[in-house]
């Protein structure tokens, strides 16, 4: 009976062991590539929420921490147009659960772009906890749910009209009208002449009456005339007595 115990044992524990193993990809299936099972929701499915997780489950163990850090980078996520789209993966820790040590989960940093056809790409790096790879990047394509913002239409932008410059009328150099008085053109102004300072002051002026000065020049030239006229004849008289004279001596003679 006790060998039979320790029997039963034994078998126990290599059924443990072989579970064990087999779970972390070191045991019969250590020669097998790491390969992905399934996955939730399925590639190709449409309606994907803004915040829907994508959970994915593989043969083998993927979240150990000898593989942890490596396996996180490789996932990424791509839309229409292959811009990258933020995203999460998430681990479990397989030392204190171990059902989650071949699941990964990739949610959107923020959300998925509504409208939008996006391709999960697993890479062929991605490695299990016993060494083994993918070898082959895996790519799933999901269809988000909404419809895409509409692409912005650019407004066209009017060329700016030229307009005509405004044309500033000339004026036709016309023939002068003959029949038109010329204006009067401003006389330029003289400087007006100081007069001189009277040596004589002047008495009252009466209207027409001839100033002091003017009636002392009438005076002198009046009495300046029969000098002149006596002074006149006594050359006159005194030419004829010398030539009286010179011919009396030559008749002497």
């Amino acid at each position: 009976m006790k060998h039979f115990r320790m029997l039963a044992l034994l078998i126990l524990l290599c059924l443990l062991t072989t579970t064990v193993y087999a779970g972390d990809g070191t045991g019969e299936n250590s020669d097998v590539p790491l390969s992905l099972e399934s996955c939730s929701p399925a590639g190709g499915s449409s309606g994907l929420a803004p915040d829907a997780a994508i959970t994915m489950d593989f043969n083998k163990n993927v979240v150990n921490m000898a593989v942890r850090e490596h396996n996180q980078t490789c996932f990424s996520v791509t839309d229409s147009s292959g811009a990258s789209v933020g995203i999460v993966v998430e681990m479990g820790d397989d030392q204190v659960d171990r059902e989650v040590r071949r699941t990964i989960i990739v949610r959107p940093a923020s959300e998925w772009p509504a409208g939008e056809t996006l391709t999960l790409t697993i890479s062929g790096q991605l490695t299990a906890k016993n060494g083994t790879t993918m070898g082959t990047p895996v790519s799933l394509t999901f269809q988000t749910a909404g419809e895409s913002a509409p692409e912005p239409t650019p407004t066209p932008t009017a060329a700016p009209s030229q307009e005509p410059e405004p044309s500033v009328p000339v004026a036709a150099e016309s023939e002068p009208d003959p029949t038109a008085s010329p204006e009067p053109s401003a006389a330029p102004e003289s400087p007006s002449p100081t007069p001189a300072p009277s040596a004589v002051p002047s008495g009252p002026e009466s209207d027409g009456a001839p100033t002091g000065d003017s009636r002392d020049t009438h005076d002198a030239s009046a009495s300046v005339l029969p000098i002149l006229s006596g002074v006149c004849v006594a050359v006159i008289l005194a030419a004829i007595f010398v030539i009286h004279r010179i011919r009396k001596n030559k008749e002497e003679r």
